[in-house]
C-alpha cells in the first residue's frame, strides 16, 4: 500500500519561485528517499502563481485529508 506524504511549509509572502523550488527540492528528497513506496503531495502541483489565498487553502485542504504524513519544512508553523 503506497503512503502519501503532503508537504507543508510557508508561501505566502515569499517569492513564489523561491517557496516552489524549496517545495520541489523537498519532494525530489522524499522520493530519492523512499522511492515508489510513497506519493508525493506537493501544493505546488495543484496552486497556481497569483491564485487567492482562500481557494489554494480550499485545495490544500483537501489533498491533506487524503495523506498518510505530513512533512513540514522550515518555517511551516507560519503556514
Amino acid at each position: 500500500m503506497a503512503k502519501y506524504i503532503y508537504i507543508c511549509g510557508p508561501v505566502t509572502g515569499r517569492d513564489f519561485d523561491e517557496a516552489k523550488a524549496e517545495f520541489d527540492k523537498a519532494a525530489y528528497e522524499i522520493k530519492k528517499k523512499h522511492g515508489d513506496a510513497v506519493f508525493v503531495v506537493n501544493p505546488f502541483d495543484f496552486c497556481q502563481k497569483g491564485e487567492e489565498w482562500r481557494y489554494a487553502m480550499k485545495k490544500c485542504i483537501v489533498n491533506l485529508t487524503t495523506c498518510n504524513y505530513i512533512h513540514c519544512l522550515p518555517g511551516y508553523e507560519n503556514s
